[in-house]
């Protein structure tokens, strides 16, 4: 009777009439509820409950009809779980709850297997001393049966245990092995580290000693430019332009006034003239002859002007030099005609008597920087 019934009516009819045992597994989805299914479905259990003429078994989920059946007559059943009963007596023989192992579950369908059959043969079979009665050698074949299964459940513990050795050595040889792997590999990349440090720690020195070059030749540029600016700032320089399109540059100091600067000027053009100015061209601006320094009107560190003589204003002749003038021409002896060399020396006479002329006018025009830039002599420059 190895398989299941699909039914627990015709299961419990077939155990009442074979005067057996019934074995009802209720299960549900619980991992109890599977280990318990394995320990079924192992090859020991099958082949003795194949084997076995009087074990009858039908199984349910928990959740069908008949659990709640079972569950009413049986109030101390807890599911999920194996019940064997005494088909006649519908008696309780054991309650095995989730989980069990394949060892119990088949020491108990033993033990309730032969208790069965000794009670059947009690009733069928009278008394009898003299000769062995029929229960004495199916206790003797139960008894060899659980001794064959005793042995057998030995051997296979011991190959498991001999397979979960061999397995648990060469566990520990591939991770010796692989601590191993792993200590080399850590060596390995601390030798690394400590080379890939040092070179860091040399880079990071030649920068240091990079930086300290950039900053000493830094710190002497800055010191040569402060000197510089400071000679430049206690110094300045002044490009004269004169009506003469003649350039003179003079040195003066910073808290030199204008009117040492005037008295220069007048030292270059000697007794040619008696009144001139000093005109900035950009910003435009007369600069008079005043206490203001050179580093009040911001000339320094350098600038340049222009010398500017006024064109005096034409006084009208009076009548007696009218007068003069007249009795002059009409006495005067008439002049033999020149010859090439007089008409060309008078002709560049007149043309520096115009050229200085024009070089007057410069002065007082508004604008005379545009004009000066326009012939190329314009005084803005680049310090």
């Amino acid at each position: 009777m190895g398989s299941w019934y699909n039914d627990h009516s015709t299961a419990v009819q077939a155990a009442r009439e074979k005067k057996g045992i019934l074995v009802v597994f209720v299960y549900d989805e619980s991992p109890e509820s599977d280990a318990m299914a394995l320990a079924w479905n192992t090859p020991d259990v099958e082949t003795f409950v194949s084997e076995a003429t009087n074990i009858f078994r039908v199984k349910f989920s928990s959740s069908d009809a008949a659990a709640e059946l079972f569950k009413e007559a049986f109030p101390q059943a807890t599911f999920p779980c194996t019940l064997i009963f005494d088909a006649q007596t519908r008696q309780v023989r054991a309650m095995l709850p989730a989980p069990v192992t394949e060892g119990e579950l088949l020491q108990a369908l033993i033990v309730h297997c032969s208790t069965q059959i000794s009670m059947v043969d009690i009733q069928e079979q009278p008394h009898n001393k003299s000769e062995p009665s029929q229960l004495e050698q199916r206790k003797e074949e139960m008894q060899k049966k659980i001794e064959q299964a005793r042995l057998l459940r030995q051997k296979k513990e011991l190959e498991k245990a001999k397979t979960f050795e061999k397995s648990r050595r060469e566990q520990a040889k591939a991770a010796q092995s692989a601590q191993k792997q792993y200590e080399e590999e850590q060596r390995k990349r601390h030798i690394e580290e400590t080379r890939a440090e040092r070179r860091r720690d040399q880079q990071r020195k030649d920068e240091i000693r990079k930086k300290i070059q950039e900053s000493r030749s830094q710190q002497s540029a800055n010191e040569k430019l402060a000197m510089t600016t400071t000679l430049k700032l206690n110094e300045g320089a002044l490009l004269f332009r004169f009506p003469d399109l003649s350039t003179h540059e003079l040195s003066f100091r910073a808290d030199s006034t204008m009117q040492q600067v005037y008295s220069r000027v007048e030292e270059i053009l000697g007794e040619s003239t008696d009144h001139f100015m000093i005109r900035q061209p950009y910003p435009s601006r007369i600069l008079d002859n005043d206490d203001k320094t050179l580093r009040d009107l911001g000339l320094l560190p350098r600038a340049r002007l222009l010398v500017v003589i006024p064109e005096q204003p034409k006084r009208p002749p009076g009548f007696c030099e009218w007068l003069t003038k007249l009795v002059t021409s009409f006495f005067k002896p008439e002049s033999p005609p020149h010859t090439q060399s007089s008409s060309v020396t008078q002709r560049s006479s007149t043309n520096s008597r115009d050229l200085r002329h024009r070089v007057r006018r410069f002065g007082s025009d508004k604008d005379s920087d545009k004009l000066a830039a326009d012939n190329g002599n314009s005084t803005q420059f680049q310090m």
